[in-house]
């Protein structure tokens, strides 16, 4: 058993122990993943490259209607899909990936256009990821459309129930309609994500891996980021406003946001992920700055509610260091 790789010394420790079957095939080798920086530059190119290859079907076919963007927003997913379905390299991905991108934009625009409706265009964008991410056949793909679909959610349900002016500064929203609106934006989100994390060895023996281990991430990702990423730029005000303020306690969201990123944090630790572990502590730095620099409440409401907030996270990091000792 000199020579045997890691894998076939843990199929033969598994099977002395009686945990798999003396009969059973051997475990099938798999190439080392792509490093995590090497995805995410890739996938920064193939939104650039998703953008030109817009443009130039733009100006190429010059799209005058819904229809119009529509025709070509399929084409384009279609032509992405037969590249997936290619035999993998790096460069087929990525010509992929920039379809992909152009024909869910142009889809978008027809979308919109059709529609005339904000909440409307983020509903019918979140049912195209979900869509998508049924039949992509590639990770990437699944993951990226499970986090735009979650941002898609969370904004139709901003737009549906708040409309799409979201200047903090003069829309009175209540505290109990701010948490409702999260909770019902983001619980599924968090309830998904540990529902996946709680049955990984399920789904990894039934060889389902390839479809939920990418909506796991992209749940997580979407935990982290999602606030930030629904969140128009009209909601960072960094002056005084003009005339009289009223409280908006959608101005919480990020605050919430923390405690979502710490979830994420939680389960990136049991899958062991660096990546998913730095992504979430960066995000709950940004969060606590967005909330802070949101209009909304007072200065001195926000600064009563992150002293609480930071006595409640002492508490539990206290809590997990004495429950780590006793273990």
């Amino acid at each position: 058993m000199t020579g045997s790789s890691p894998l076939a010394l843990a199929a033969e420790a598994l099977k002395g122990r009686g945990l798999l079957r003396a009969d059973a095939a051997a475990l099938p080798e798999t190439a080392p993943g792509r490093p995590w920086f090497v995805s995410l530059l890739l996938g920064f190119s193939g939104w650039l490259a998703g953008l030109f290859c817009l443009a130039f079907f733009g100006v190429l076919l010059r799209p005058q209607s819904s229809g119009a963007y529509a025709a070509i927003g399929l084409l384009l997913l279609a032509f992405a899909y037969g590249l997936y379905r290619m035999p993998g390299s790096a460069f087929v991905e990525q010509v992929a990936l920039a379809f992909s991108m152009a024909g869910h934009v142009a889809l978008t625009i027809a979308l919109a256009e059709g529609t005339d409706s904000a909440g409307g265009t983020a509903f019918g964008v979140a049912l195209l990821q979900a869509g998508w991410l049924l039949v992509a056949p590639n990770r990437t793909a699944r993951l990226l459309a499970t986090f735009f679909g979650c941002i898609a959610w969370a904004l139709s349900v901003r737009f549906a129930w708040w409309g799409h002016d979201f200047d903090h500064s003069r829309q009175a929203v209540s505290l109990g309609a701010a948490l409702l609106g999260w909770f019902i934006v983001w619980g599924p989100a968090a309830l998904g994500a540990w529902a996946l994390v709680s049955s990984e060895p399920r789904w990894m023996a039934a060889g389902r891996a390839r479809l939920l281990r990418p909506i796991l991430s992209g749940l997580l990702l979407a935990l982290t980021y999602g606030t930030l990423g629904s969140q128009p730029l009209q909601s960072l005000l960094f002056w005084e406003p003009e005339g009289p303020a009223r409280t908006n306690w959608l101005a919480l969201w990020p605050l919430l946001s923390v405690g979502a990123a710490l979830l994420a944090l939680a389960i990136a630790h049991a899958l062991r992920s660096r990546a998913l572990k730095g992504a979430a502590i960066a995000a709950a730095l940004l969060h606590v700055f967005h909330f802070y620099m949101l209009v909304g409440t007072t200065l001195l409401t926000k600064s009563a509610i992150m002293a609480v907030v930071g006595l409640l996270l002492l508490a539990s990091a206290a809590l997990l260091e004495r429950h780590g000792r006793a273990t």
